[in-house]
C-alpha cells in the first residue's frame, strides 16, 4: 500500500533538491549571475548530497516507505528539470531567432 505521507514528502524533497540549480539557472537566464562551471558543480553537489541524505534517512527510519518516497522525489526532480530545460531552450532559441548566421 502506498504511503501518501511519504510520497508527498518525497515530492517536497524533490522540489527542494532542484532549488540550488534552478535558482542558478534563473539567475543566468535573467543575466543577474554569470554562468560559471564552478557554480554549476556546486549546485549539483548540494542537490546530490541533500537528496541522497534524504533517501538514506527514509531507508533507515521506515524501510517500507522508501519506494514511495524515492519515486516521488525522483519524479518531481525530473519533472521540474524537464520544465526548466524547455524554458531555457525557448529562451535561447528566442534570443537567436532574429540574428542571421554567417
Amino acid at each position: 500500500m502506498v504511503s501518501w505521507g511519504f510520497a508527498i514528502a518525497g515530492a517536497l524533497f524533490g522540489l527542494a533538491g532542484c532549488a540550488p540549480a534552478v535558482l542558478l539557472l534563473e539567475g543566468v537566464l535573467r543575466e543577474r549571475v554569470r554562468a560559471e562551471v564552478g557554480w554549476g558543480l556546486a549546485a549539483v553537489a548540494v542537490s546530490f548530497v541533500a537528496l541522497s541524505a534524504a533517501v538514506v534517512a527514509v531507508r533507515l527510519l521506515s524501510p517500507d516507505d522508501t519506494l514511495a518516497f524515492g519515486t516521488s522525489m525522483a519524479g518531481t526532480f525530473l519533472a521540474v528539470w524537464a520544465l526548466e530545460s524547455l524554458r531555457a531552450s525557448r529562451d535561447v532559441c528566442g534570443a537567436t531567432r532574429g540574428r542571421k548566421e554567417g
